[in-house]
């Protein structure tokens, strides 16, 4: 159980969190709803740029770092399928 169990199941929920977390920070960013106060900091960060979503200086994003790791559960998942 857990990433890289290799596990289509697994995965599915990985996908499922992956996708779901992304609309929903995508939607308060966008909508700025009043949330719990965790959120709203997380949102107004993001916004300012001190937290790197999409838009980080440094060129290294979040959303990139956990598409490789969905990637390579994705990987280990189909791999163990085809055996």
């Amino acid at each position: 159980m857990g990433i890289f169990s290799g596990n289509k199941k697994d995965f599915l929920k990985h996908l499922t969190w992956f996708l779901s977390v992304h609309f929903i920070i995508i939607l308060l960013i966008k909508t700025e709803i009043n949330t719990f106060s965790f959120l709203n900091s997380m949102v107004a960060n993001i916004k300012e740029g001190k937290i790197g979503w999409y838009e980080e200086n440094s060129g290294i994003f979040v959303i990139y770092i956990w598409a490789i790791v969905l990637a390579a559960d994705g990987f280990f998942v189909f791999r163990k399928s085809k055996q």
